[in-house]
């Protein structure tokens, strides 16, 4: 078999590889991109706990809980829904970001968010990312979990 064949399928399996490695890797990363998009900072006093850009990416500086949004404190970032109901937060100390639902991340499409969610639009008005009623957060990038933000 032709050498430059052999390593032309041994390239293309070995990107294919690395695709699939990356997608869905969000901890450890940065993916917001706030030259080019503009960006919500959600902060403490002096430092940056979660970004969510134009684009729908999100970055929060600590860890993920899913499933539970209980134990929020007196100085963090707080969403309710329309019940009273913490289904979201982000710790102001260590950035860590607890939500009641689930991720869908990497939608790669524009959203339409269900009635009583906290939208996060890009300067033309089209809705990128949301976190539902229920504490489901829909992104249209990505969601970046202990990034160095």
């Amino acid at each position: 078999m032709d050498k430059k064949i052999v390593f032309g399928v041994i390239f293309l399996f070995s990107l294919l590889v690395s695709i699939l490695i990356t997608r869905g890797q969000t901890s450890g990363c940065q993916f917001t991109t706030c030259a080019t998009y503009g960006c919500l900072y959600i902060q403490d006093v002096s430092n940056n706990r979660a970004i969510f850009d134009g684009g729908g990416f999100i970055d929060i500086e600590g860890g993920l809980t899913e499933g539970d949004a209980s134990g929020s404190g007196t100085n963090d970032f707080i969403i309710k829904n329309s019940g009273g109901t913490v289904i979201a937060w982000i710790d102001d100390a260590t950035g860590n970001m607890s939500i009641a639902g689930s991720v869908s991340d990497d939608q790669q499409t524009g959203c339409s968010a269900p009635a009583n969610s906290f939208i996060i639009q890009n300067s033309s008005g089209d809705c990128v990312a949301y976190i539902d009623s229920s504490g489901n957060v829909w992104a249209r990038g990505r969601l970046c979990y202990s990034s160095s933000i």
